[in-house]
């Protein structure tokens, strides 16, 4: 079984001291949501992502994921055209760098505190 966008969104929605919702595209298309510590990075995904053929579901964020079980298949995204539903979610001086993809709320969960001390 695949990692769904709402999977994410329940989780993420259980740790608001830790993560806010940040920007939302007009379509839906990417949520970004901003670390409340460290260097408070950013993250998106697609919010309607379901049960795919992927190996989870694909996060972008603005720092350099870990190598760390569940979090797989990592790209950097420097010099690449990004989507305009991308751009228009992260901060005017942010953008998605990396992708990776997320199996399951353990690994975003260890993900998320990689993030907060980056």
């Amino acid at each position: 079984m695949s990692y769904s966008g709402s999977d994410a969104c329940n989780y993420l929605a259980s740790i608001p001291e830790r993560v806010s919702l940040h920007r939302k595209d007009n379509n839906d298309y990417f949520w970004s949501y901003k670390l409340l510590t460290g260097r408070r990075a950013e993250f998106a995904f697609d919010p309607r992502t379901k049960n795919t053929r992927l190996p989870g579901l694909m996060v972008r964020t603005d720092i350099k994921p870990p190598s760390i079980q569940g979090v797989s298949f990592p790209e950097c995204l420097e010099g690449r055209s990004l989507s305009t539903a991308l751009k228009r979610v992260f901060s005017d001086d942010r953008s998605a760098c990396f992708k990776v993809a997320v199996q399951d709320t353990s690994a975003l969960a260890e993900l998320i505190e990689y993030l907060e001390t980056a």
